[in-house]
């Protein structure tokens, strides 16, 4: 096993085990297949009656085109992401390769922080949410 697959595996057990204890555990993640342009996210967690996608990423690099895929499909304007870097929020916009405009808040959470996403629906991820879609 890779450490990125570590990585996401410890993410999956967290988030599994987050919902209350009479609740049935599940995860979800999003895949679209398509011909020459195949998309993953992660995981997608609900938030009240929202949805937030999470991403997973081992370093500090890597490729959020699937993140950002997702959000434009589903008309969202917050996501997680998941590395070693420190906590912090940013505003992220581009172009996907299909000329479409993209923009969205990303939370970035370090690996030890999973754990706070077990509070989702308390005070920790609704004031990031309150404004947006």
């Amino acid at each position: 096993m890779t450490t990125a697959e570590l990585n996401q595996a410890m993410v999956g057990q967290h988030l599994l085990y987050r919902q209350p204890p009479y609740k049935q555990p599940e995860l979800h993640y999003w895949l679209r297949e398509k011909a020459s342009s195949n998309a993953e996210v992660d995981y997608v967690i609900a938030c009240g009656q929202r949805i937030i996608p999470i991403e997973v990423k081992a370093g500090k690099t890597g490729n959020l085109r699937s993140l950002h895929q997702f959000t434009l499909e589903k008309d969202l304007h917050f996501a997680i992401k998941i590395n070693t870097e420190p906590p912090s929020l940013v505003n992220a916009s581009g172009r996907m390769p299909d000329g479409r405009a993209y923009s969205s808040r990303i939370l970035n959470l370090p690996f030890y922080m999973v754990e706070k996403l077990g509070h989702a629906h308390a005070d920790f991820l609704a004031p990031l949410l309150a404004d947006n879609g």
